[in-house]
């Protein structure tokens, strides 16, 4: 999953992150260097102290606390890291 193309790192964009199965995905993705984004209505701060300090420090671990079916909220994530 930490494959590039064209030398360009890729992002995981991940719905629920803040726990349960999608929690776990993000655990895995972290732990293989992919970059995360994570979407949850809430994430707690021990769960995002937990993951900043299972990243390597080249990795980008961003966390949203917002509705996926909000065009805006998922455009502004997108945006920042350059489609």
């Amino acid at each position: 999953m930490t494959s590039c193309k064209h030398g360009t790192p890729q992002v995981a964009f991940i719905s629920g992150g803040g726990g349960g199965i999608g929690l776990c995905l993000v655990k895995s993705l972290i732990s293989e260097g992919t970059n995360v984004a994570i979407f949850d209505l809430r994430v707690d701060d021990s769960v995002i102290t937990e993951l900043q300090k299972n990243a390597r420090p080249s990795q980008k671990i961003e966390f949203y606390e917002a509705d996926v079916t909000d065009p805006i909220a998922v455009e502004a994530a997108m945006d920042k890291y350059g489609r």
